[in-house]
């Protein structure tokens, strides 16, 4: 666990969950520190959730994560319930109940007021809707199964207000009856078929009890389905086992157990992350494919490394309009497309063979197909790390920005980043010292170059919105705070600034008190954050006093 790595072993630590994306570090700090000593914390954005984000944070003393996770679980924060557990591994997997028929209005306090006696809990939730509505059924996680065993024993049918709970062991979806063992659906038979004709086909494996027909339309017409009900299961076993893809003159048989919507959705979700997870070792993209090849061309070309389960070439449509002013529309290929072989070690030959091909002049681009949000995400991620190289080599001597495509200013002295200085605030080499910019020059000593100063807010400063301003108010405010701490904790200082708004970090720049008093915050609030970390702790030692 993420938490384990630091070192942090033998302290009490917590998980919190359902965290809404907008919230900050600093901000989660200054909840929970209300609670005990924080020695470590860190938030991280959810990948598969762009709304929300979870975070761990571990205490000096058990005694105070235990009261933290009490008072915070089931808090509101940024109006989003979160939940908060303890990170262990003392507890029995099959120690997880499952409640349902919880009353509207009850809060995890409540929930867990009434299984506490049972047993220690690690965590609990209660499931709410987008609208923060309780959709009446949560989960309680006990150390113990045994404790477990005795809360089910003795809560299920449990009489709450006027609800009563029922509860029973948590079965995760692969070990659940997920289907009605005596209703059938099913599909694939035309249009022209009537209840009586499903009847005859079907009573051959049993008493029936019940059945419905329907049809719905599709982008390709109508479609018939229905469902058919038998008196016991091992009739509906029988029909699914023979009826099940059975082929007839024109048409073939889709016939399984019926599943309620929730359990179909959660089925289906599951089948399509087992796709994308086979999908990212057998799927190639491949570009620069020229225009000439289709179909059928680029398949003769794969098919020597293995077979294909399916291939395509992207197209995009073209609109032309003829001499009489007539719109004609016509797919052209973009010369992108996929090939999914059928093993894995198919594609892996392929991707080392096409790499290196080339069709009419153009050599082919082959790549792993990857699923949209890690592209995204891969994206964004060298986005922040290029900003953050510019940001980094991009600042000149202390006060000045350089400008894109522009170098330092004529006649001006410029002195690495690295380079030290000592208490007066000289820079200092070899050679000796070389001048002192602890202060930003005067405006009417600035030698003329090309270079732009930091931008400063004209008129009524208001708070930027935009993440492009947020990004000129960081660029700003660094070379202050890079004055007076190091290049590896200035980037932190500032981004902690911040998060005290822009409209505050535009008036530190022109007030040098008040900037050193919040810088030296920054950096207290840093040592007690790293305070069991020594090699983060080294780099507030490179800080002049």
């Amino acid at each position: 666990m993420l938490v384990n790595n630091t070192g942090l072993t033998g302290l009490a630590q917590l998980y919190i969950g359902d965290l809404h994306s907008s919230v900050r570090e600093g901000e989660l700090y200054s909840i929970a520190h209300q609670y005990g000593d924080i020695t470590f914390i860190k938030l991280i954005r959810s990948q598969t959730y762009t709304n929300r984000a979870y975070a761990f944070i571990a205490y000096k003393d058990p005694t105070q994560a235990s009261s933290a996770r009490r008072e915070l679980n089931g808090s509101k924060i940024k109006n989003t319930v979160i939940r908060v557990c303890r990170v262990t591994k003392d507890h029995d997997p099959q120690s997880n109940i499952f409640v349902k028929n919880i009353p509207p209005q009850a809060t995890l306090k409540n929930f867990e007021d009434i299984f506490t006696p049972y047993g220690a809990i690690i965590s609990s939730k209660i499931c709410y809707d987008t609208n923060g509505n309780s959709l009446g059924y949560g989960f309680i996680q006990f150390e113990r199964k045994d404790k477990a065993q005795e809360a089910i024993n003795k809560l299920n049918g449990f009489l709450w207000g006027t609800n009563k709970i029922i509860v029973s062991e948590f079965l995760p979806i692969a070990s659940r009856s997920i289907a009605n063992k005596t209703n059938l659906y099913i599909k694939g038979f035309p249009l022209s078929y009537s209840q009586d004709m499903i009847k005859e086909i079907f009573s051959q494996f049993g008493e029936i009890t019940s059945i419905g027909l329907m049809t719905s339309k599709t982008k390709d017409g109508e479609r018939a389905f229905g469902f058919v009900c038998f008196s016991n299961q091992d009739s509906a076993s029988k029909a699914c086992e023979i009826m099940h893809t059975k082929k007839e003159e024109d048409f073939e048989w889709y016939v399984v157990p019926h599943m309620n919507k929730n359990v179909r959705k959660a089925v289906l979700r599951d089948q399509y992350l087992k796709k994308i997870e086979e999908w990212k070792v057998k799927n190639l993209y491949i570009r620069n494919i020229p225009k000439s090849i289709c179909d059928t061309k680029l398949r003769e070309i794969c098919l020597v490394y293995g077979q294909i389960s399916s291939l395509k070439i992207v197209l995009s449509e073209h609109i032309k309009y003829n001499a009489e002013g007539d719109m004609h529309k016509e797919l052209l290929p973009r010369g992108i497309g996929f090939v999914c072989f059928v093993l894995e070690k198919s594609a892996t030959l392929a991707l080392k063979e096409l790499q290196e091909k080339t069709l009419e002049g153009q050599k082919l681009y082959v790549a792993r197909w990857k699923p949209r949000n890690e592209l995204k995400m891969g994206l964004i991620t060298k986005m922040q790390m290029r900003n953050e190289r510019a940001l980094r080599f991009a600042t000149g001597p202390i006060g000045f920005q350089i400008a894109r495509g522009q170098g330092f200013p004529i006649n001006m002295p410029y002195f690495p980043a690295m380079m030290p200085f000592d208490k007066t605030g000289y820079a200092v080499n070899q050679q000796g010292k070389f001048g002192n910019f602890s202060q930003v020059p005067p405006s009417s000593q600035i030698p003329n170059g090309n270079y732009r100063r930091p931008p400063v807010p004209m008129g009524k400063p208001g708070i930027p919105a935009t993440v492009q301003e947020k990004k000129t108010t960081y660029e700003a405010l660094l070379p202050f705070v890079m004055n007076m701490t190091s290049e590896l904790v200035a980037g932190k200082v500032t981004n902690m600034l911040l998060d005290h708004g822009n409209q505050i970090a535009y008036s530190l720049m022109s007030n040098e008190t008040l900037l050193k008093e919040k810088v030296r915050e920054a950096i207290e609030q840093l040592k007690t954050v790293w305070a069991n970390n020594p090699t983060q702790l080294k780099f507030l030692e490179s800080i002049p006093n």
